[in-house]
């Protein structure tokens, strides 16, 4: 059983800091050296938090035990969905991304992008400013 929570404050920091360092690790940032990534694509991430909807995937017993989140504007953009390491292939992914609303448009590049893409139809594009598109 896995129970959805809204992020609160205390869910920030770690929100922040698995975000920057996973993602650094995608192909599309792996060749940025990490002060100027770490520096410039924090501002990008901070603002898609402030933005955005966040739903974490928490422990039902221990609701302070997060499994993941998605970060995600409705009904159309995913920014980022990230699991721990320890809970992946339980469908908590696929869980988080239909709580979402099932986004078409992702503004973070997936490592399984093209499984996803085939699987969800899902649209990646870094360039979205408004998500009526």
């Amino acid at each position: 059983m896995k129970i959805f929570r809204p992020a609160s404050a205390d869910d920030m920091n770690f929100i922040l800091n698995s975000w920057l360092k996973s993602y650094k690790d995608s192909v599309i940032c792996e060749n940025i050296p990490a002060n100027i990534y770490y520096e410039e694509h924090k501002k990008t991430v901070e603002t898609h938090i402030a933005n955005s909807s966040i739903i974490m995937a928490v422990n039902p017993e221990d609701p302070d035990q997060i499994f993941g989140y998605c970060v995600y504007e409705a009904p159309m953009t995913l920014h980022y969905m990230y699991v721990k390491y320890p809970f992946r292939k339980f469908g908590i992914g696929k869980d988080l991304y239909l709580e979402a609303g099932s986004p078409t448009i992702v503004s973070h590049l997936p490592r399984d992008y093209k499984s996803l893409k085939k699987k969800y139809g899902l649209i990646y594009t870094p360039y979205i400013k408004d998500t009526n598109i």
